[in-house]
């Protein structure tokens, strides 16, 4: 399950200018989202990339959801503790039959 959401975040990604959906579990969180110049990014970053996440899981995560999950200002973040917080949520709020039927473009 880990895997799935890691690769649908990373499509979210790049709807904010990265360049692949694909990323290094220990890439800083703030280099990823800043994108490659290392810019700033806004609560209304955060709030695209959980409605575009929503959207491409077909899940419903609460809008608090991403600001609250991690530190988003701190270098020490890294992309894996974020799809592994992310996982953990949805895990415990469905089960896994219904990530089975969770469809993975493939490039």
């Amino acid at each position: 399950m880990e895997r799935r959401v890691a690769i649908k975040f990373g499509e979210c990604l790049r709807t904010v200018g990265w360049k692949t959906p694909y990323f290094i579990p220990n890439d800083q969180v703030v280099a990823v989202v800043g994108g490659p110049s290392f810019g700033a990014f806004a609560q209304q970053d955060l709030a695209y990339l959980l409605d575009e996440f929503n959207r491409r899981l077909g899940r419903n995560l609460k809008a608090e959801f991403l600001p609250a999950v991690i530190a988003w200002d701190d270098p020490s973040v890294r992309l894996g503790e974020l799809v592994a917080k992310v996982t953990a949520q949805l895990r415990s709020a469905t089960s896994e039959p219904q990530w089975a039927r969770l469809r993975i473009a493939t490039y």
